[in-house]
Formats: C-alpha cells, structure tokens, sequence
C-alpha cells in the first residue's frame, strides 16, 4: 500500500464508526480529498486534536479501497484567533461547506488553496469585525471565477462593445454584463449599477488587503448581496443559505 505526502487545510469532519473519523481536506497537491483517522475520537490516540476542523497540517497518508487513511499528521497552524471568535468561525464554516459541497474531489487547483489558506490568515490576523460581508463576498466571486464562472465585466455579452457608465444589466445565463442596446436579445437579466460593475471588478482584480480601504454604502452592499446569492445559485446549484449567513455575521 502506496504513502504520499500533502499539505491541506481541514474543512470538516465526521463521526464514522466507533472511534475514527473521516476528515475532508482541501490540499496544495490534490485539491479536496476525504482521509480516514483511525481512532482519531480517543483521547490517546496520535491524531487526537490533530484531526480538527480549520487546522493546516502537513499530512502523510495510506492508499485505501475506500477511504486513504491519515497515518501521520504535523499541526502548521492552528488558528487560534480565528476560532476563538464566533463570527469568524461562523465565516469559515460556511467556506468549508461552499466547498464540500461544490468542489470535485482530486482535482488540483493551487488557486483556490491560496485563496482558502489567503482568507484563513487574514481572519487570524485581523481584528476588525465589520468586513466579513466583504470578505465572504471575495471568497466566492474568486473561487467561482476560479471553477471557471468567472463574469464577464468589461465587455458586453453580445456584441462584446465595451461595457459605457450607463444602463446595463446583467445576464446569468450569458455570464456578464449586457448593456442597454442589447437587453432585448435575451431573458433573465437583472439591472446592475455602475457602482456595482466596478465594485466586482476590484473584487476580483485587488488582493483582499486593498479592499479593506474601499467606501461603500448600504444600498451598494444590498446589491451586492443579491447578486452574488443570484450569481451562486444559478452557477454551482445549491442554495447554500448566504442570507442566513450575512444576517448572522
């Protein structure tokens, strides 16, 4: 039976017969895998504590039939911080489940392993509470653009003209922005504010430290909120409860 060495962050884990564990890791080197921890649920077992959620570990592991089974596991980091507080656990947990439930097993993508382990480090080094909106919001539109959706917001959808500071719209099913002369040639579009075009064009070409000195208001975060809950639904399928999500953080 064949080893290999990753490493991975923790996204979630489960309870599977009388004392192991079957723990969901997205990893640099495979992307989202599910490991088997032998005992991992006794106190003096070698993985216990070290099988947690939102820990990033170097792992060493066994292939199996079923499930490849974590021999090994080293701590990195632990994320004290992060998981000392509610609502950036309650962040994470949601990025944990976006993933697990949208993310295609072994598929490598160095991407999004940057962008999980990105955000993870920044809630652990940041103490403002009053971002996390923001932060969810760049997670998703990044890791959708990274699976291959990511909206087209500089040219129209149709006739590919330069998208004007004028009325536009956008389209889910085309992907991007339709502008004003072309909204007839299609269903199913929203309107979308110019604020907005370029809000989403920050978050997705600034890295998240330079948003944090970006000014928006109510009304923009409204829209926002909207159109990423609309843009999620229709490209990965799942409702996967953003609105309780924002209420709650």
């Amino acid at each position: 039976m064949g080893t290999y060495h990753t490493q991975g962050i923790i996204i979630k884990h489960k309870n599977f017969r009388e004392a192991d564990r079957i723990i969901t890791i997205f990893t640099k080197e495979f992307g989202k895998i599910a490991g088997l921890a032998r005992g991992a649920r006794k106190i003096t077992s070698k993985l216990a504590g070290r099988c947690e959620p939102f820990l990033l570990s170097n792992f060493i592991m066994a292939r199996g039939r079923n499930y490849d089974t974590i021999t090994s596991s080293e701590v990195i980091e632990y994320f004290h911080h992060l998981k000392s507080n509610n609502k950036r656990l309650a962040l994470v947990q949601y990025i944990g489940e976006l993933i697990d439930r949208s993310a295609k097993p072994s598929q490598r993508d160095i991407k999004i392993y940057n962008l999980v382990k990105e955000i993870f480090e920044y809630l652990e080094n940041n103490n403002s509470n009053s971002n996390y909106p923001l932060v969810i919001w760049y997670f998703i539109w990044r890791y959708l653009s990274y699976l291959g959706y990511q909206p087209e917001l500089y040219e129209c959808a149709i006739c590919h003209k330069k998208v004007a500071a004028r009325r536009n719209y956008f389209s889910l099913k085309r992907g991007g922005i339709i502008c004003y002369s072309c909204q007839s040639e299609t269903s199913e579009i929203m309107g979308i504010s110019n604020n907005l075009i370029k809000f989403l064009r920050l978050i997705l070409d600034k890295e998240l430290v330079y948003l944090r000195k970006i000014k928006y208001n109510q009304q923009l975060l409204k829209e926002l909120n909207l159109m990423t809950k609309e843009y999620l639904q229709y490209t990965l399928e799942e409702d996967l409860l953003l609105d309780n999500f924002l209420k709650a953080s």
